[in-house]
């Protein structure tokens, strides 16, 4: 059975830490046999954020719209947060909750 796992971090920065919640995203996506993702993306600062019509964008709106159904209708209910962002905003949003920051 998969692992729902919920991704909150500035995935479409155009930032440091935007690159880095893509590579992350990247790394799970490539096992969807074990996991179910669901993203959800926060600002970051006043950096603009990534606008390419690319495969990966294309897969990255389609995550980030059935989170936000799931969020809406209250029905997500991950097993694991991966959290990418400065460890002051990390929650807790899971059973297990992982931090993943450039600190």
């Amino acid at each position: 059975m998969k692992k729902k796992i919920f991704v909150r971090a500035p995935v479409l920065s155009q930032s440091g830490y935007g690159e880095q919640s893509r590579f992350a995203l990247r790394a799970l996506r490539s096992r969807e046999d074990i996991f179910d993702i669901y993203v959800q993306p926060i600002p970051w600062g006043q950096t603009g954020w990534v606008w390419e019509d690319s495969e990966f964008r294309r897969w990255l709106d389609a995550k980030i719209a059935e989170t936000q159904i799931a969020i809406n209708q209250k029905t997500l209910q991950p097993e694991i947060s991966l959290q990418i962002t400065i460890p002051n905003e990390f929650q807790k949003l899971a059973p297990l909750n992982y931090g993943y920051t450039a600190g």
